[in-house]
């Protein structure tokens, strides 16, 4: 059984190959061009927003709303000027992952 990071490297390796047979094939990369390659291997990291609950359930509230009136319903209530304030709430209140979380990122 091979490691995480050996498959991975692997798996990165076959990517370039098919990479630069695709480009030999259309003619974009040239034999000469590949005497010189460089990597550049930066890493950045993603501001990757997580869905929470709060999120999800003004998602399914919106959604609702959208389908009550394309049905043409009346609704009561549809708490459109709580719901914001609500979800700020939720926000506050909910803890963020530590690092030794099995959810944390890396």
């Amino acid at each position: 059984m091979r490691h995480g990071s050996e498959q991975c490297a692997e798996r990165a390796e076959w990517l370039l190959t098919k990479t630069i047979e695709a480009g030999r094939r259309s003619g974009t990369v040239k034999d000469r061009s590949l005497s010189r390659v460089a990597v550049d291997t930066t890493v950045m990291e993603k501001n990757i927003a997580h869905p929470t609950d709060a999120r999800l359930y003004e998602k399914a509230r919106c959604k609702l709303l959208a389908l009550a009136d394309e049905g043409g319903m009346t609704l009561r209530q549809n708490y459109n000027r709580l719901a914001p304030r609500l979800a700020l709430q939720i926000g506050r209140l909910t803890p963020m992952p530590s690092s030794s979380s099995a959810c944390a990122r890396p």
